[in-house]
Protein backbone atom coordinates (compact mmCIF):
# COMPACT_ATOMS: atom_id res chain seq x y z
CA UNK A 1 0.00 0.00 0.00
CA UNK A 2 1.45 3.35 -1.09
CA UNK A 3 0.77 6.66 0.66
CA UNK A 4 1.95 9.89 -0.99
CA UNK A 5 2.03 12.92 1.30
CA UNK A 6 1.42 15.78 -1.13
CA UNK A 7 3.05 18.76 -2.86
CA UNK A 8 3.05 17.13 -6.26
CA UNK A 9 3.40 20.43 -8.15
CA UNK A 10 5.50 23.59 -7.79
CA UNK A 11 8.21 21.57 -6.05
CA UNK A 12 10.39 20.72 -9.02
CA UNK A 13 10.85 20.97 -12.76
CA UNK A 14 8.93 17.87 -13.93
CA UNK A 15 5.40 18.83 -12.93
CA UNK A 16 3.80 17.39 -16.07
CA UNK A 17 5.47 14.01 -15.58
CA UNK A 18 4.37 13.87 -11.94
CA UNK A 19 0.74 14.67 -12.74
CA UNK A 20 0.65 12.18 -15.59
CA UNK A 21 2.00 9.52 -13.20
CA UNK A 22 -0.61 10.37 -10.57
CA UNK A 23 -3.39 10.22 -13.17
CA UNK A 24 -2.32 6.64 -13.97
CA UNK A 25 -2.35 5.45 -10.35
CA UNK A 26 -5.11 7.59 -8.78
CA UNK A 27 -7.77 4.88 -9.07
CA UNK A 28 -5.58 2.05 -7.81
CA UNK A 29 -6.92 0.33 -4.70
CA UNK A 30 -3.50 0.27 -3.05
CA UNK A 31 -2.78 4.01 -3.41
CA UNK A 32 -3.64 6.91 -1.11
CA UNK A 33 -2.92 10.44 -2.32
CA UNK A 34 -2.81 13.09 0.42
CA UNK A 35 -3.26 16.78 -0.31
CA UNK A 36 -0.40 19.22 0.10
CA UNK A 37 -0.67 22.98 0.39
CA UNK A 38 0.36 23.43 -3.27
CA UNK A 39 -2.45 21.30 -4.64
CA UNK A 40 -4.93 24.12 -4.12
CA UNK A 41 -3.30 25.84 -7.10
CA UNK A 42 -4.10 22.79 -9.20
CA UNK A 43 -7.77 23.09 -8.29
CA UNK A 44 -7.89 26.81 -8.93
CA UNK A 45 -6.06 26.45 -12.23
CA UNK A 46 -8.40 23.66 -13.36
CA UNK A 47 -11.40 25.88 -12.56
CA UNK A 48 -9.96 29.05 -14.18
CA UNK A 49 -9.59 30.85 -10.86
CA UNK A 50 -6.80 33.16 -9.64
CA UNK A 51 -3.59 31.41 -8.60
CA UNK A 52 -1.39 33.22 -6.09
CA UNK A 53 1.80 31.32 -6.86
CA UNK A 54 4.57 32.72 -9.06
CA UNK A 55 6.10 29.28 -9.47
CA UNK A 56 2.81 27.86 -10.71
CA UNK A 57 1.99 30.73 -13.05
CA UNK A 58 5.45 31.04 -14.60
CA UNK A 59 6.47 27.39 -14.79
CA UNK A 60 3.97 24.75 -13.64
CA UNK A 61 1.03 26.13 -15.62
CA UNK A 62 2.91 26.01 -18.91
CA UNK A 63 3.97 22.41 -18.27
CA UNK A 64 0.37 21.35 -17.63
CA UNK A 65 -1.19 22.94 -20.72
CA UNK A 66 -1.41 19.60 -22.57
CA UNK A 67 -3.29 17.94 -19.71
CA UNK A 68 -7.08 18.21 -19.77
CA UNK A 69 -8.35 20.36 -16.89
CA UNK A 70 -11.19 17.90 -16.40
CA UNK A 71 -8.61 15.18 -15.63
CA UNK A 72 -6.90 17.50 -13.17
CA UNK A 73 -10.22 18.08 -11.40
CA UNK A 74 -10.80 14.34 -11.20
CA UNK A 75 -7.33 13.89 -9.73
CA UNK A 76 -7.91 16.58 -7.12
CA UNK A 77 -11.13 14.92 -6.00
CA UNK A 78 -9.12 11.80 -5.20
CA UNK A 79 -6.95 13.65 -2.67
CA UNK A 80 -7.47 13.04 1.04
CA UNK A 81 -6.37 15.25 3.88
CA UNK A 82 -5.09 12.51 6.23
CA UNK A 83 -5.05 8.79 6.77
CA UNK A 84 -5.14 6.99 10.16
CA UNK A 85 -4.46 3.27 10.12
CA UNK A 86 -3.32 0.38 12.35
CA UNK A 87 -0.58 -2.04 11.34
CA UNK A 88 0.69 -4.86 13.55
CA UNK A 89 -1.01 -3.24 16.53
CA UNK A 90 0.61 0.18 15.97
CA UNK A 91 -1.43 3.22 14.93
CA UNK A 92 -0.06 5.60 12.26
CA UNK A 93 -1.26 9.05 11.20
CA UNK A 94 -0.13 10.55 7.89
CA UNK A 95 -0.79 14.07 6.60
CA UNK A 96 1.08 16.63 4.58
CA UNK A 97 1.53 19.42 7.13
CA UNK A 98 1.89 17.60 10.45
CA UNK A 99 -0.21 18.35 13.53
CA UNK A 100 0.51 18.74 17.23
CA UNK A 101 -2.40 16.70 18.65
CA UNK A 102 -4.39 13.75 17.34
CA UNK A 103 -7.87 14.16 18.77
CA UNK A 104 -9.98 11.12 19.57
CA UNK A 105 -12.24 12.07 16.66
CA UNK A 106 -10.16 13.53 13.82
CA UNK A 107 -13.23 15.07 12.24
CA UNK A 108 -12.84 17.87 14.78
CA UNK A 109 -9.36 18.73 13.47
CA UNK A 110 -9.56 21.50 10.84
CA UNK A 111 -8.72 20.36 7.32
CA UNK A 112 -6.23 23.22 6.98
CA UNK A 113 -4.18 21.79 9.87
CA UNK A 114 -3.58 18.56 7.98
CA UNK A 115 -2.71 20.41 4.75
CA UNK A 116 -0.81 23.48 6.02
CA UNK A 117 0.34 22.20 9.40
CA UNK A 118 -0.30 23.76 12.82
CA UNK A 119 1.17 27.18 13.53
CA UNK A 120 3.90 28.91 11.55
CA UNK A 121 6.30 27.16 9.21
CA UNK A 122 9.11 27.25 11.77
CA UNK A 123 6.86 25.83 14.52
CA UNK A 124 7.07 22.27 13.21
CA UNK A 125 9.62 21.10 15.80
CA UNK A 126 7.47 22.38 18.67
CA UNK A 127 4.49 20.60 17.08
CA UNK A 128 6.45 17.35 16.91
CA UNK A 129 7.54 17.66 20.54
CA UNK A 130 3.95 18.25 21.62
CA UNK A 131 2.71 15.31 19.54
CA UNK A 132 5.40 13.06 21.04
CA UNK A 133 4.32 14.09 24.54
CA UNK A 134 0.54 13.83 24.10
CA UNK A 135 0.17 11.02 21.52
CA UNK A 136 2.80 8.48 22.45
CA UNK A 137 0.66 5.64 21.06
CA UNK A 138 0.52 7.08 17.50
CA UNK A 139 3.36 7.49 15.03
CA UNK A 140 2.99 10.57 12.82
CA UNK A 141 4.48 10.76 9.32
CA UNK A 142 4.32 14.06 7.41
CA UNK A 143 6.19 16.37 5.04
CA UNK A 144 5.80 20.09 4.22
CA UNK A 145 8.24 21.77 6.62
CA UNK A 146 11.66 21.01 7.99
CA UNK A 147 13.53 24.34 8.01
CA UNK A 148 16.71 22.92 9.56
CA UNK A 149 16.64 19.84 7.30
CA UNK A 150 16.81 17.43 10.23
CA UNK A 151 16.88 13.67 9.65
CA UNK A 152 13.77 11.64 8.80
CA UNK A 153 13.19 10.26 12.30
CA UNK A 154 12.87 13.32 14.49
CA UNK A 155 11.68 11.66 17.73
CA UNK A 156 10.01 8.43 18.82
CA UNK A 157 6.65 9.31 17.23
CA UNK A 158 7.49 11.68 14.36
CA UNK A 159 8.95 11.02 10.92
CA UNK A 160 9.51 14.00 8.61
CA UNK A 161 9.68 13.41 4.85
CA UNK A 162 10.58 16.99 3.87
CA UNK A 163 14.14 16.80 2.49
CA UNK A 164 14.36 19.77 0.11
CA UNK A 165 14.11 17.38 -2.81
CA UNK A 166 13.18 20.18 -5.23
CA UNK A 167 16.51 21.93 -4.59
CA UNK A 168 18.78 18.91 -4.99
CA UNK A 169 18.01 17.30 -1.63
CA UNK A 170 16.59 13.85 -1.00
CA UNK A 171 13.31 12.16 -1.77
CA UNK A 172 12.42 10.57 1.56
CA UNK A 173 10.29 7.52 2.29
CA UNK A 174 9.21 5.57 5.34
CA UNK A 175 8.75 1.81 4.90
CA UNK A 176 6.52 -0.07 7.36
CA UNK A 177 6.56 -3.89 7.35
CA UNK A 178 6.75 -6.85 9.71
CA UNK A 179 10.30 -5.91 10.60
CA UNK A 180 9.20 -2.47 11.86
CA UNK A 181 9.96 0.97 10.41
CA UNK A 182 12.83 1.85 8.14
CA UNK A 183 13.66 4.95 6.11
CA UNK A 184 14.92 5.49 2.59
CA UNK A 185 16.47 8.59 1.02
CA UNK A 186 17.12 8.98 -2.72
CA UNK A 187 19.23 11.93 -3.80
CA UNK A 188 17.66 14.11 -6.49
CA UNK A 189 19.83 15.16 -9.43
CA UNK A 190 17.08 16.89 -11.46
CA UNK A 191 16.48 20.24 -9.80
CA UNK A 192 16.92 23.98 -9.99
CA UNK A 193 18.98 26.15 -7.70
CA UNK A 194 17.20 27.92 -4.86
CA UNK A 195 17.18 31.72 -5.04
CA UNK A 196 17.83 34.00 -2.13
CA UNK A 197 15.46 36.93 -2.57
CA UNK A 198 15.32 40.46 -1.22
CA UNK A 199 12.06 42.08 -0.16
CA UNK A 200 12.13 44.09 -3.39
CA UNK A 201 12.39 40.86 -5.39
CA UNK A 202 9.51 39.34 -3.44
CA UNK A 203 7.42 42.45 -4.24
CA UNK A 204 8.24 41.98 -7.90
CA UNK A 205 7.18 38.34 -7.61
CA UNK A 206 3.81 39.43 -6.23
CA UNK A 207 3.36 41.79 -9.19
CA UNK A 208 4.11 38.94 -11.59
CA UNK A 209 1.56 36.71 -9.87
CA UNK A 210 -1.08 39.46 -10.02
CA UNK A 211 -0.42 39.98 -13.72
CA UNK A 212 -0.43 36.25 -14.45
CA UNK A 213 -3.83 35.98 -12.78
CA UNK A 214 -5.08 38.96 -14.77
CA UNK A 215 -4.03 37.16 -17.96
CA UNK A 216 -5.92 34.05 -16.83
CA UNK A 217 -9.06 36.10 -16.19
CA UNK A 218 -8.76 37.81 -19.57
CA UNK A 219 -8.12 34.56 -21.43
CA UNK A 220 -11.06 32.74 -19.86
CA UNK A 221 -13.52 35.60 -20.47
CA UNK A 222 -13.84 34.88 -24.18
CA UNK A 223 -17.29 36.39 -24.58
CA UNK A 224 -16.03 39.81 -23.54
CA UNK A 225 -12.28 39.80 -24.26
CA UNK A 226 -10.34 39.20 -27.46
CA UNK A 227 -6.76 37.95 -27.24
CA UNK A 228 -4.38 38.31 -30.17
CA UNK A 229 -1.01 36.58 -30.01
CA UNK A 230 2.18 37.98 -31.49
CA UNK A 231 4.91 35.47 -30.64
CA UNK A 232 5.45 35.91 -26.87
CA UNK A 233 3.24 39.01 -26.61
CA UNK A 234 -0.54 38.92 -26.30
CA UNK A 235 -2.80 41.89 -26.78
CA UNK A 236 -6.19 42.15 -25.08
CA UNK A 237 -9.19 44.22 -26.06
CA UNK A 238 -12.94 44.17 -25.48
CA UNK A 239 -15.23 42.61 -28.07
CA UNK A 240 -17.67 44.41 -30.35
CA UNK A 241 -20.57 43.05 -28.28
CA UNK A 242 -19.15 44.67 -25.14
CA UNK A 243 -18.95 47.97 -27.00
CA UNK A 244 -22.41 47.87 -28.55
CA UNK A 245 -24.14 46.39 -25.48
CA UNK A 246 -22.19 48.69 -23.11
CA UNK A 247 -21.17 45.78 -20.89
CA UNK A 248 -18.48 47.77 -19.11
CA UNK A 249 -16.79 46.53 -15.98
CA UNK A 250 -13.33 46.67 -14.45
CA UNK A 251 -12.07 43.89 -16.71
CA UNK A 252 -13.47 45.10 -20.05
CA UNK A 253 -12.35 48.67 -19.35
CA UNK A 254 -8.82 47.53 -18.48
CA UNK A 255 -8.53 45.31 -21.57
CA UNK A 256 -7.88 48.15 -24.00
CA UNK A 257 -4.50 48.67 -25.56
CA UNK A 258 -2.93 46.16 -23.15
CA UNK A 259 0.05 44.14 -24.40
CA UNK A 260 1.46 41.45 -22.09
CA UNK A 261 4.60 39.33 -22.41
CA UNK A 262 3.23 35.89 -21.51
CA UNK A 263 6.72 34.36 -21.23
CA UNK A 264 7.52 36.24 -18.02
CA UNK A 265 4.22 38.04 -17.25
CA UNK A 266 5.36 41.60 -17.69
CA UNK A 267 3.52 44.38 -19.48
CA UNK A 268 5.20 45.23 -22.78
CA UNK A 269 2.99 48.22 -23.57
CA UNK A 270 -0.19 49.79 -22.33
CA UNK A 271 -2.34 52.79 -23.05
CA UNK A 272 -5.43 54.13 -21.29
CA UNK A 273 -8.22 52.17 -19.74
CA UNK A 274 -11.50 52.75 -21.54
CA UNK A 275 -13.03 56.16 -20.79
CA UNK A 276 -16.21 57.67 -22.16
CA UNK A 277 -17.78 60.70 -23.82
CA UNK A 278 -19.82 63.08 -21.73
CA UNK A 279 -23.32 61.61 -21.53
CA UNK A 280 -22.26 58.17 -22.80
CA UNK A 281 -22.57 56.35 -19.45
CA UNK A 282 -24.07 57.25 -16.09
CA UNK A 283 -20.69 58.32 -14.68
CA UNK A 284 -20.26 60.92 -17.43
CA UNK A 285 -23.76 62.42 -17.41
CA UNK A 286 -23.74 66.10 -16.44
CA UNK A 287 -25.81 65.54 -13.31
CA UNK A 288 -23.36 62.94 -12.07
CA UNK A 289 -20.32 65.02 -13.01
CA UNK A 290 -21.70 68.01 -11.12
CA UNK A 291 -21.29 66.15 -7.81
CA UNK A 292 -18.30 63.92 -8.58
CA UNK A 293 -15.75 65.99 -10.48
CA UNK A 294 -12.89 67.07 -8.24
CA UNK A 295 -11.72 70.54 -9.17
CA UNK A 296 -9.64 72.04 -10.60
CA UNK A 297 -10.32 70.20 -13.85
CA UNK A 298 -7.84 70.28 -16.72
CA UNK A 299 -8.87 70.16 -20.39
CA UNK A 300 -6.62 68.99 -23.22
CA UNK A 301 -7.01 69.30 -26.97
CA UNK A 302 -8.21 66.04 -28.53
CA UNK A 303 -6.50 65.23 -31.81
CA UNK A 304 -8.16 63.32 -34.63
CA UNK A 305 -5.94 60.37 -35.53
CA UNK A 306 -5.41 56.87 -34.18
CA UNK A 307 -3.68 55.72 -31.01
CA UNK A 308 -0.08 54.58 -31.30
CA UNK A 309 1.54 52.88 -28.31
CA UNK A 310 5.31 52.66 -27.94
CA UNK A 311 6.45 49.89 -25.60
CA UNK A 312 9.34 47.52 -25.02
CA UNK A 313 10.02 44.26 -26.83
CA UNK A 314 12.15 42.53 -24.19
CA UNK A 315 12.82 39.40 -26.25
CA UNK A 316 14.47 41.40 -29.04
CA UNK A 317 15.53 44.39 -26.90
CA UNK A 318 13.91 46.96 -29.15
CA UNK A 319 11.06 49.44 -29.33
CA UNK A 320 7.62 47.88 -29.70
CA UNK A 321 5.27 49.75 -32.04
CA UNK A 322 1.59 48.96 -31.40
CA UNK A 323 -1.73 50.34 -32.54
CA UNK A 324 -5.21 49.52 -31.35
CA UNK A 325 -4.75 45.85 -30.43
CA UNK A 326 -1.98 44.93 -32.86
CA UNK A 327 1.76 44.54 -32.78
CA UNK A 328 2.97 45.28 -36.27
CA UNK A 329 0.28 45.42 -38.92
CA UNK A 330 -0.67 48.30 -41.15
CA UNK A 331 -1.42 50.99 -38.59
CA UNK A 332 1.52 50.14 -36.36
CA UNK A 333 3.68 50.44 -39.47
CA UNK A 334 2.25 53.90 -40.24
CA UNK A 335 3.14 54.84 -36.67
CA UNK A 336 6.66 53.45 -36.89
CA UNK A 337 7.31 55.10 -40.26
CA UNK A 338 6.41 58.56 -38.95
CA UNK A 339 8.34 58.02 -35.70
CA UNK A 340 11.52 56.91 -37.45
CA UNK A 341 11.28 59.64 -40.09
CA UNK A 342 11.15 62.31 -37.40
CA UNK A 343 12.96 60.83 -34.38
CA UNK A 344 15.34 58.10 -35.54
CA UNK A 345 18.25 60.12 -34.13
CA UNK A 346 16.89 59.72 -30.57
CA UNK A 347 15.31 56.25 -30.91
CA UNK A 348 18.04 54.57 -28.82
CA UNK A 349 17.62 57.13 -26.04
CA UNK A 350 13.86 56.63 -26.08
CA UNK A 351 14.40 52.86 -25.82
CA UNK A 352 16.67 53.35 -22.79
CA UNK A 353 14.13 55.65 -21.16
CA UNK A 354 11.28 53.17 -21.66
CA UNK A 355 13.36 50.30 -20.26
CA UNK A 356 14.82 52.15 -17.28
CA UNK A 357 11.53 53.75 -16.20
CA UNK A 358 9.26 50.80 -17.04
CA UNK A 359 6.89 52.95 -19.07
CA UNK A 360 5.22 53.05 -22.45
CA UNK A 361 4.34 56.12 -24.48
CA UNK A 362 0.96 56.92 -25.96
CA UNK A 363 0.79 58.98 -29.15
CA UNK A 364 -1.90 60.35 -31.39
CA UNK A 365 -0.82 59.33 -34.88
CA UNK A 366 -1.94 61.73 -37.60
CA UNK A 367 -1.50 60.35 -41.12
CA UNK A 368 -3.58 62.34 -43.63
CA UNK A 369 -2.22 60.26 -46.52
CA UNK A 370 -2.86 56.71 -45.32
CA UNK A 371 -5.54 57.25 -42.67
CA UNK A 372 -7.59 60.45 -43.07
CA UNK A 373 -10.28 60.87 -40.41
CA UNK A 374 -12.68 63.81 -39.97
CA UNK A 375 -10.44 66.78 -39.17
CA UNK A 376 -8.18 67.90 -42.01
CA UNK A 377 -4.43 67.94 -41.37
CA UNK A 378 -1.79 68.91 -43.89
CA UNK A 379 1.17 66.93 -42.59
CA UNK A 380 1.96 63.63 -40.93
CA UNK A 381 2.58 64.03 -37.19
CA UNK A 382 2.70 62.12 -33.94
CA UNK A 383 1.64 63.88 -30.75
CA UNK A 384 2.84 62.59 -27.38
CA UNK A 385 -0.27 62.25 -25.21
CA UNK A 386 1.03 60.55 -22.08
CA UNK A 387 3.80 58.44 -20.59
CA UNK A 388 2.13 55.51 -18.82
CA UNK A 389 3.72 53.09 -16.35
CA UNK A 390 3.81 49.48 -17.51
CA UNK A 391 1.86 48.05 -14.58
CA UNK A 392 -1.65 46.74 -13.90
CA UNK A 393 -3.00 49.86 -12.19
CA UNK A 394 -3.16 52.83 -14.53
CA UNK A 395 -0.68 55.56 -13.63
CA UNK A 396 0.96 58.22 -15.78
CA UNK A 397 3.52 60.93 -15.22
CA UNK A 398 2.37 64.48 -14.52
CA UNK A 399 1.78 66.90 -17.39
CA UNK A 400 4.77 69.06 -16.47
CA UNK A 401 7.04 66.01 -16.63
CA UNK A 402 5.52 65.09 -19.99
CA UNK A 403 6.29 68.58 -21.33
CA UNK A 404 9.87 68.46 -20.05
CA UNK A 405 10.43 65.08 -21.69
CA UNK A 406 8.88 66.23 -24.99
CA UNK A 407 11.06 69.35 -25.07
CA UNK A 408 14.19 67.30 -24.36
CA UNK A 409 13.63 64.99 -27.34
CA UNK A 410 11.76 67.33 -29.70
CA UNK A 411 8.33 65.69 -29.54
CA UNK A 412 5.13 67.59 -30.11
CA UNK A 413 3.01 66.99 -27.00
CA UNK A 414 -0.64 67.37 -26.11
CA UNK A 415 -1.83 70.87 -25.34
CA UNK A 416 -3.54 71.91 -22.14
CA UNK A 417 -6.31 74.25 -23.22
CA UNK A 418 -8.20 75.19 -20.05
CA UNK A 419 -8.13 74.91 -16.28
CA UNK A 420 -11.61 75.00 -14.74
CA UNK A 421 -11.82 75.74 -11.02
CA UNK A 422 -15.50 75.11 -10.28
CA UNK A 423 -18.66 73.52 -11.65
CA UNK A 424 -19.89 76.99 -12.63
CA UNK A 425 -16.71 77.52 -14.67
CA UNK A 426 -17.20 74.09 -16.24
CA UNK A 427 -20.75 74.88 -17.40
CA UNK A 428 -19.72 78.21 -18.92
CA UNK A 429 -16.89 76.52 -20.81
CA UNK A 430 -19.06 73.55 -21.80
CA UNK A 431 -21.75 75.75 -23.38
CA UNK A 432 -19.13 77.88 -25.11
CA UNK A 433 -17.31 75.04 -26.84
CA UNK A 434 -20.55 73.35 -27.92
CA UNK A 435 -21.49 76.37 -30.00
CA UNK A 436 -21.88 75.30 -33.64
CA UNK A 437 -19.27 77.76 -34.90
CA UNK A 438 -16.74 77.20 -32.11
CA UNK A 439 -13.07 76.98 -33.05
CA UNK A 440 -10.08 76.59 -30.76
CA UNK A 441 -7.61 79.40 -31.40
CA UNK A 442 -9.09 79.71 -34.87
CA UNK A 443 -8.68 75.99 -35.64
CA UNK A 444 -11.24 73.24 -36.03
CA UNK A 445 -10.53 70.37 -33.61
CA UNK A 446 -12.19 67.10 -32.68
CA UNK A 447 -12.82 68.00 -29.05
CA UNK A 448 -11.30 67.85 -25.59
CA UNK A 449 -10.13 65.29 -23.03
CA UNK A 450 -11.09 66.27 -19.48
CA UNK A 451 -9.22 65.12 -16.37
CA UNK A 452 -10.02 65.93 -12.76
CA UNK A 453 -7.73 65.85 -9.73
CA UNK A 454 -8.54 62.18 -8.98
CA UNK A 455 -7.42 61.12 -12.43
CA UNK A 456 -10.99 60.60 -13.67
CA UNK A 457 -11.15 61.09 -17.45
CA UNK A 458 -13.95 61.87 -19.86
CA UNK A 459 -14.05 63.41 -23.33
CA UNK A 460 -16.15 65.88 -25.25
CA UNK A 461 -16.66 65.72 -29.02
CA UNK A 462 -17.48 69.05 -30.70
CA UNK A 463 -20.34 69.80 -33.08
CA UNK A 464 -18.26 70.00 -36.27
CA UNK A 465 -16.66 66.63 -35.62
CA UNK A 466 -19.95 64.88 -34.75
CA UNK A 467 -21.69 66.39 -37.78
CA UNK A 468 -19.10 65.28 -40.30
CA UNK A 469 -18.67 61.89 -38.64
CA UNK A 470 -22.36 61.28 -39.28
CA UNK A 471 -22.06 62.54 -42.83
CA UNK A 472 -19.16 60.15 -43.34
CA UNK A 473 -21.55 57.25 -42.76
CA UNK A 474 -23.88 58.79 -45.38
CA UNK A 475 -21.00 59.14 -47.84
CA UNK A 476 -19.81 55.59 -47.19
CA UNK A 477 -23.27 54.30 -48.05
CA UNK A 478 -23.67 56.33 -51.25
CA UNK A 479 -20.14 55.80 -52.61
CA UNK A 480 -19.82 52.13 -51.66
CA UNK A 481 -19.12 49.89 -54.63
CA UNK A 482 -21.20 46.72 -54.61
CA UNK A 483 -20.58 43.27 -56.08
CA UNK A 484 -21.90 44.51 -59.43
CA UNK A 485 -19.08 47.01 -59.63
CA UNK A 486 -21.50 49.95 -59.35
CA UNK A 487 -21.84 52.39 -56.49
CA UNK A 488 -24.85 51.99 -54.22
CA UNK A 489 -25.85 55.59 -54.92
CA UNK A 490 -28.21 56.22 -52.02
CA UNK A 491 -28.59 56.30 -48.23
CA UNK A 492 -31.26 54.17 -46.51
CA UNK A 493 -32.12 56.46 -43.59
CA UNK A 494 -32.87 59.75 -45.32
CA UNK A 495 -35.20 60.73 -42.45
CA UNK A 496 -32.02 61.31 -40.42
CA UNK A 497 -31.01 64.12 -42.83
CA UNK A 498 -32.74 66.88 -40.89
CA UNK A 499 -31.09 70.05 -42.22
CA UNK A 500 -30.85 71.74 -45.61
CA UNK A 501 -27.04 71.36 -45.60
CA UNK A 502 -27.30 67.64 -44.92
CA UNK A 503 -29.65 67.20 -47.86
CA UNK A 504 -27.54 69.40 -50.08
CA UNK A 505 -24.42 67.35 -49.34
CA UNK A 506 -26.42 64.16 -49.86
CA UNK A 507 -27.56 65.44 -53.25
CA UNK A 508 -23.95 66.22 -54.16
CA UNK A 509 -22.96 62.65 -53.27
CA UNK A 510 -25.74 61.17 -55.37
CA UNK A 511 -24.70 63.18 -58.41
CA UNK A 512 -21.04 62.31 -57.86
CA UNK A 513 -21.88 58.59 -57.61
CA UNK A 514 -23.43 58.75 -61.09
CA UNK A 515 -20.19 59.96 -62.68
CA UNK A 516 -17.03 58.01 -63.42
CA UNK A 517 -15.32 59.54 -60.37
CA UNK A 518 -12.46 57.29 -59.27
CA UNK A 519 -10.80 59.47 -56.66
CA UNK A 520 -10.56 59.04 -52.88
CA UNK A 521 -13.87 58.67 -51.05
CA UNK A 522 -12.77 59.61 -47.53
CA UNK A 523 -14.93 62.29 -45.95
CA UNK A 524 -12.20 64.96 -46.07
CA UNK A 525 -11.75 64.59 -49.84
CA UNK A 526 -15.51 64.50 -50.46
CA UNK A 527 -16.08 67.49 -48.19
CA UNK A 528 -13.43 69.48 -50.07
CA UNK A 529 -15.05 68.57 -53.40
CA UNK A 530 -18.43 69.60 -52.04
CA UNK A 531 -17.11 72.96 -50.83
CA UNK A 532 -15.42 73.49 -54.19
CA UNK A 533 -18.65 72.67 -56.03
CA UNK A 534 -20.51 75.30 -54.00
CA UNK A 535 -17.88 77.89 -54.89
CA UNK A 536 -18.14 77.00 -58.59
CA UNK A 537 -21.93 77.41 -58.50
CA UNK A 538 -21.53 80.83 -56.97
Amino acid sequence: YYIFVGDYVDRGIENKEVIEFLLKIKDSSNVCLLEGNHEKWLWKYANDESVQSKEFMLHTKKQLEDIDKKDIRLLYRKLRQCILFRYNGQRYLCSHGGISLAKDNLIFTPTCDFIDGVGRYEDIYACQDTFNKDNADIIQIHGHRNPHNLEVKQNDTNYNLEGRVEFGGDLRAVIINNDGISTKEIHNTIFKLEEEKTEEQRNEDRKIVDLANLVTQLQTNKKAIIEKKFDNISSFNFTRNVFYDKEWNEMTMKARGLFINTDNYTISARAYEKFFNIGEVKETELEYLSTHLEFPVECYVKYNGFLGILGYDEKNDKLLFCSKSNVGGQFAQYFEDIFMAKYSNVADKILDYIKENNVSMVFEVIDPVNDPHIIKYEDKEIVLLDIVKRQIDFEKIEYEGLCDFARQYGFKHKEKSHILNSWADFLVWYNEVLDKDYTYNGEIIEGFVIEDMKGFMTKLKLDYYKYWKFMRSVADSVMRIGKSGNRKGYYDRTAALTTAEMNEFYGFLIELSKTDYDGNTDIITLRDLYEKSKTCKI
